[in-house]
């Protein structure tokens, strides 16, 4: 992992820096530093090595994004789109899929971008955008709808796209909705013009219409096997986390640069002489106070990663960001007139960071998810503790190890329930009943 964030660090210092005003200002698709990234091996992050790449985990993943955003966040607005979709298929997609599309993702030869969001979208059951059988052999399909804010949809290849199923007599009795996978050049797939918007600039941002384009069915993740909701919420705790590591990565550089600003800024000809002045040392001991809080509570995230409490990972994303803008706005201020000019990058630094309390979910949206999920938790933990534990069944069984069950005595085997099994490995998953323990048990350790 060292031997990667180095070289991600050198190429943030060296390519990134020197040229990301240029690519801002004059919102540019920066091709070359993208073919940089390719090269590194920064498109197959997450994606194992028998599809040539270089299968890192979920920190490395959260590091790389971090460092990138120390950089220029829109690089990291297109290559979590990508990998988004990379993980899609590496967890849901067939042989197939697997083996047409991984190794060419893998090299950044196929760029793809996610399509989930619309204009008055509720969740998956009710999307707008939706999928109708044209024949009764489900072989062939017909795509129509419209998708909103897609990164880098003016230069992506391919696009995931989530859609409701149109349902005919009682064909797909289990399946709501599903993630489909559309290259461009398709008939009927148009992408409209890029949006001009406050900060993000550089990568393309645009919606994407969807006008009865034949899909086949091996163009649909996993073919049938998985609901499009079980696909797609397979990463937002992934996301919460990610979204956390791009305010991280920006808090840093906008602290950076500031605190270089206040020691080469001259006044009355003594160079560094704000760095002196009690209100500016008070107002930057209190910006380093917010981001101490904030990487505390994203290391201490990092560290529990495979935790099963969304609401931790929730409020992280929501708190980070929160930080990070509040860190954005001090910054503006210690630099005074020269912060609202692009001479020394604050004013970038600023624009992007305040668009991070509304990329992946409004603070405000994940705040009150937030409410609810802790409220109903406490309502749980009233009426019986142990229902708590089926109440978190289905995220629970992704992370339990079989190797758990051995501990277990003859006597608490005895009372373990079976109660489902990996799709692809058949691996039995038990789910141990909590109130039957002996309170000395090890296995309860």
């Amino acid at each position: 992992m060292n031997s990667l964030l180095d070289q991600v660090n050198t190429f943030v210092n060296r390519k990134v820096l020197p040229s990301v005003e240029y690519f801002d200002k004059n919102n540019v698709y920066p091709t070359e530093l993208i073919n940089i990234m390719k090269s590194i091996g920064l498109f197959g992050l997450t994606i194992p090595k028998r599809y040539s790449g270089l299968e890192a985990d979920m920190i490395t993943r959260v590091k790389v994004i971090e460092e990138l955003s120390s950089g220029w966040l829109s690089l990291c607005s297109l290559l979590d789109s990508h990998l988004r979709v990379c993980d899609y298929i590496v967890h849901f997609g067939t042989d197939e899929q697997k083996d047409n599309f991984l190794p060419l993702l893998a090299k950044g030869k196929l760029v793809a971008a996610h399509a989930n969001n619309e204009k008055n979208m509720k969740n998956l059951e009710h999307l707008e955008t939706c999928l109708v059988m044209v024949d009764d052999s489900l072989e062939k399909w017909s795509l129509s709808g419209r998708k909103e804010w897609i990164s880098n949809a003016v230069h992506a290849d391919i696009f995931a796209v989530s859609a409701r199923i149109v349902k005919q007599d009682d064909i797909l009795k289990s399946i709501n909705s599903c993630v489909v996978l559309v290259q461009k050049g398709q008939n009927g797939l148009k992408i409209e013009k890029d949006w001009h918007r406050m900060g993000v600039k550089g990568v393309s941002l645009a919606a994407v219409t969807f006008n009865k384009c034949l899909i086949e069915s091996k163009d649909i993740v996993g073919h049938f096997h998985y609901d499009g909701k079980t696909v797609v919420d397979s990463s937002q705790q992934k996301l919460a986390l990610v979204s956390s590591a791009r305010s991280i990565g920006i808090s840093k550089r906008l602290i950076q640069t500031c605190a270089s600003y206040l020691w080469q800024r001259t006044r009355n000809g003594i160079i560094g002489s704000l760095t002196q002045e009690p209100v500016v040392c008070m107002r930057f001991g209190e910006l380093i106070t917010k981001f101490q809080a904030a990487l505390a509570l994203f290391n201490d995230c990092c560290a529990n990663i495979d935790s099963t409490d969304r609401t931790k990972f929730i409020s992280c994303k929501s708190f980070v960001t929160g930080i990070s803008k509040d860190i954005a706005l001090s910054c503006v201020q210690l630099f005074g007139a020269a912060g609202y000019t692009s001479e020394y990058g604050i004013e970038r630094l600023a624009r992007d960071a305040l668009s991070l309390t509304i990329i992946h979910s409004p603070t405000d949206i994940s705040l009150t998810r937030l409410g609810q999920m802790s409220l109903e938790n406490y309502k749980l933990k009233e009426q019986n503790p142990s229902s708590i534990l089926l109440h978190y069944a289905p995220q629970v069984l992704t992370n339990m190890k079989r190797e758990f069950l051995l501990r277990a005595t003859l006597e608490e085997q005895e009372r373990i329930v079976s109660i489902g099994c990996y799709r692809d490995s058949n691996i039995k998953l038990y789910l141990y009943d909590m109130t039957t323990i002996n309170p000395s048990s090890s296995f309860k350790d």
